[in-house]
């Protein structure tokens, strides 16, 4: 069966050698919740719709494109997975964005991403790009719940259309059935980490598990994952223009370098883009994320 979450796919292409896998989730318009003007509903649907996610997705995957095109990735492009729920403003400001792409619901996600990882486990130097834009909460301060655009689809349990970041990430661990996985991986997340009060009313429903877990051989990864807001923060952007994390993401994209500098692998000098650049990048191109970026897993500081 094929995976109708591509936008680009170049394994045959590549040929065995190692690339860059992406998946891009970007949730604006939430099928259950109210619109984006109404009056909050009660409990979790005082979330409500959003304008600004899909755009920012389908600005990453042009962005990546291009500097790609440009030979400006450590690594070529080899995948692209795209899901998005575009809202009206986006889809009138680009209507790509109307041209029958998956949608991000629970069910298409877990598609995308079990076959992102079965990508990225191919060849230890592949690396792995996750980014999620949309809706999420904080059960407690270690963990994000991300939603998925058919959260609170009825009948439901209240998180049953949702997943944890944690089990993204962990499930991307290498193991004994991953053994080969990328060890350079980079996830972001562009969603609000405050704790929403219903939460509190109910007894706790933990998200269904995208990835089972497996035994570690050894977590020898380059892992780091970027928030676009610190703990009980909130993201935000215009309506029908990407994110205000995702513009300046796309900024550091393009200008996020800390200097000419030797990488190995790489012929000569040349001017990286890696994690920590990239913090920079961003915090540099809009005042709103001086010191609100938060970076984790931050064991070393691999090239993008």
């Amino acid at each position: 069966m094929g995976d109708p979450t591509l936008i680009l796919d170049r394994r045959a292409q590549l040929a065995g050698k190692p690339g860059v896998h992406v998946v891009l989730i970007g949730v604006s318009d939430y099928s259950y919740l109210p619109d984006a003007d109404d009056p909050p509903g009660p409990g979790l649907k005082a979330l409500r719709k959003l304008r600004s996610s899909a755009m920012t997705v389908m600005a990453l995957a042009a962005k990546l494109q291009a500097l790609d095109a440009a030979n400006r990735l450590f690594r070529p492009l080899a995948t692209i997975r795209l899901l998005v729920a575009p809202s009206a403003e986006e889809v009138a400001a680009d209507a790509a964005l109307a041209a029958g792409l998956m949608m991000p619901t629970m069910e298409n996600i877990e598609l995308a991403l079990l076959n992102w990882r079965a990508d990225v486990a191919t060849l230890r130097e592949n690396q792995a790009l996750f980014f999620f834009s949309g809706h999420g909460v904080r059960r407690s301060l270690e963990e994000s719940i991300l939603l998925a655009q058919d959260f609170l689809k009825p009948p439901y349990a209240e998180m049953s259309r949702s997943f944890r970041l944690s089990n993204i990430r962990n499930g991307m661990v290498p193991s004994l059935k991953f053994a080969e996985i990328g060890r350079e991986q980079f996830y972001f997340v562009d969603a609000c980490r405050d704790k929403a009060d219903a939460l509190d009313t109910f007894d706790p429903i933990d998200p269904p598990a995208v990835f089972t877990a497996d035994l570690n051989i050894y977590d020898d990864r380059k892992a780091p994952i970027f928030f676009a807001t610190t703990v009980g923060g909130v993201a935000a952007g215009e309506p029908g223009k990407p994110t205000f994390f995702g513009n300046a993401l796309l900024w550091a994209l393009e200008n996020g370098s800390f200097g000419k500098q030797a990488v190995s692998g790489i012929q000569g000098s040349v001017w990286p883009v890696n994690a920590s650049s990239l913090k920079a990048g961003i915090e540099a191109a809009d005042a709103l994320f001086d010191a609100r970026v938060e970076l984790t897993g931050l064991v070393s500081n691999p090239v993008l």
